[in-house]
């Protein structure tokens, strides 16, 4: 996988940068390598989000399509392999943010906030991603992938079975709402982290 720093995710008028671009140098053989080809597909993605085409990706990646295919697969690979990605780039920012010495609530806080935020500076590759459709095992690891920093949240006053049960349902509330908002945003990222929250907290906060 191809990871973008934090500091690049949280500035959305930069798009990811590619580190080399596939194709075939004067003089040498067709280079094509899957984590190029990943970076090619992030960067279109995040500039026509679910608009993305095969031919932009490999247009991004001055590869012709056949290479592409070859390297990467299809339209569902590529929804797959931008599914890990953008994974990876959650959990990265909501374990970054969270503090173990925070109270519960500035800990739901700091995750929430990772998780919005950085699919505000990702949002083509989020609705790319989300619009591309999964299947059951796709969708598991994406889900499940984003629910694991969150269940350190309640892990100390919970069992782990009903740390993961809330994780769980804290993300599916949180994909639904931010691609509700994403589409139409009707506040600031930051009040909508500070709204979340306070639903959050209000029903899962005041028990044990």
């Amino acid at each position: 996988m191809v990871l973008v720093g934090y500091g690049a995710l949280m500035n959305p008028a930069t798009p990811p940068l590619l580190r080399r671009r596939p194709g075939r140098p004067r003089g040498g053989t067709p280079v094509a390598d899957r984590d190029t080809l990943v970076a090619a597909a992030v960067s279109t993605a995040w500039r026509h989000g679910a608009d993305t085409t095969m031919d932009d990706i490999a247009a991004t990646a001055a590869v012709g399509k056949p290479v592409l295919y070859r390297y990467l697969g299809d339209r569902a690979a590529v929804v797959e392999a931008l599914s890990e990605w953008l994974t990876e780039q959650v959990q990265a920012a909501t374990i970054g943010n969270i503090n173990p010495v925070d109270p519960p609530r500035a800990a739901l806080h700091s995750a929430v906030a990772g998780f919005v935020h950085t699919v505000v500076a990702q949002r083509g590759v989020f609705l790319f991603v989300n619009a591309g459709g999964h299947d059951v095992a796709v969708f598991d690891r994406l889900i499940r992938g984003a629910a694991t920093p969150l269940a350190e949240v309640f892990t100390g006053t919970h069992t782990a079975t009903t740390a993961l049960t809330r994780s769980l349902a804290v993300v599916g509330m949180l994909q639904i709402t931010v691609t509700a908002w994403l589409i139409e945003p009707h506040c600031s990222a930051d009040q909508l982290v500070d709204d979340l929250v306070d639903l959050l907290w209000s029903g899962i906060g005041t028990t044990t």
